[in-house]
């Protein structure tokens, strides 16, 4: 073999060893940090919608008449289908 194909030899073992440390070393830093998509609250948050209050998981219809919505953890979560 000559000069040139051992450094690029070399040369590509170093960095596939280097990528593999520092990709180890990255996923070790994550694991003690809290998540990056946390699982959802217990539900106990409650919505206000349209002058009321509903708790979390509780179901109710939406102003249009239509459509229907949901408390889920502190945010009104609504259909959008078309009204006739």
């Amino acid at each position: 073999m000559n000069l040139n194909k051992i450094f690029l030899i070399v040369a590509f073992l170093l960095v596939f060893l280097l990528g593999i440390f520092f990709g180890l070393n990255i996923k070790n830093k994550q694991d003690d940090k809290t998540p990056i998509n946390p699982e959802p609250s217990s539900g106990s948050a409650s919505c206000e919608y349209n002058g009321k209050s509903y708790q979390s998981g509780e179901g109710f219809p939406s102003a249009d008449g239509c459509n229907s919505c949901s408390c889920e953890d502190g945010k009104v979560v609504c259909t959008l289908m078309a009204c006739e």
